[in-house]
């Protein structure tokens, strides 16, 4: 489209591939057909598809949204020069990375030499009696299990002091110090159902459902929610302090 032809659009790919209808070949070596060659890499060919995203990976999983793409980004490239601050807080945003690693790296990277580093995360799911109600329902009216959906956190890799400090180890921080404490959250019943509807791994659960069982599913949650007591919409989860110094 740009190459030959003398001039770019910049609404498609520069080497765009169609494959007839049953002719397309599901060998990943199929695709060395459409090479780009001696060309630069911009020309590598990209498949387009009739049926769903027409170029795949350029839209966000189910329950990720740009805000989330965006604190990935950022917290892996922070815009500062390098040794610029005292102090960085990484506030419930490690586990949403998929390499925390690298966010903790980058995070000495902005830090003077002594700086300190301050994280908190959780150390495993928010739990009531009006989280186990939701979830039953979910799996009432055949909703994905969690467990095969794609990740959206990382609790796994933190969910305990010895992990967070031997994360932080990894990535050449000291004089790290950590401590638990529990968290506790109030909230009322429309609350509990907008965060269980537009958040997280619940979220993601209820979209696997057409839009008639989802309907069904929420009713059915909001009928029997609104008989428990207000105790019962209580969360209650340890959740892990730790600070940390840059190297000097």
């Amino acid at each position: 489209i740009n190459y030959g032809l003398g001039s770019e659009s910049k609404n498609l790919p520069g080497f765009v591939v169609l494959t007839s209808v049953g002719g397309g070949q599901s060998q990943p070596s199929a695709a060395r057909q459409w090479h780009s060659g001696f060309l630069p890499s911009r020309f590598q060919g990209v498949q387009i598809h009739s049926k769903g995203d027409p170029v795949l990976y350029l839209t966000n999983p189910a329950g990720v949204g740009r805000s989330d793409q965006r604190a990935v980004v950022d917290a892996v490239n922070i815009g500062f020069k390098s040794k610029s601050f005292d102090l960085v807080v990484m506030a419930f945003l490690l586990f949403h990375l998929p390499d925390p690693l690298v966010g903790l790296i980058e995070a000495r990277r902005v830090l003077r030499p002594g700086g300190i580093l301050g994280v908190t995360m959780w150390a495993g799911d928010l739990v009531s009696p009006a989280s186990r109600v939701w979830n039953e329902e979910l799996d009432a009216h055949g909703a994905v299990p969690g467990a095969s959906l794609g990740r959206l956190a990382r609790h796994d890799f933190m969910d305990s002091p010895d992990k967070v400090r031997a994360l932080l180890e990894s990535a050449d921080f000291g004089s790290i110090r950590t401590v638990v404490r529990e968290f506790t959250y109030r909230i009322d019943l429309e609350e509990f159902v907008r965060l269980r509807t537009r958040v997280g791994g619940t979220r993601q659960r209820l979209e696997s459902l057409d839009e008639d069982t989802r309907r069904l599913c929420v009713a059915r949650a909001r009928d029997r929610l609104s008989k428990l007591a207000a105790s019962d919409f209580v969360l209650r989860m340890p959740i892990i302090l730790a600070s940390a110094r840059s190297p000097l």
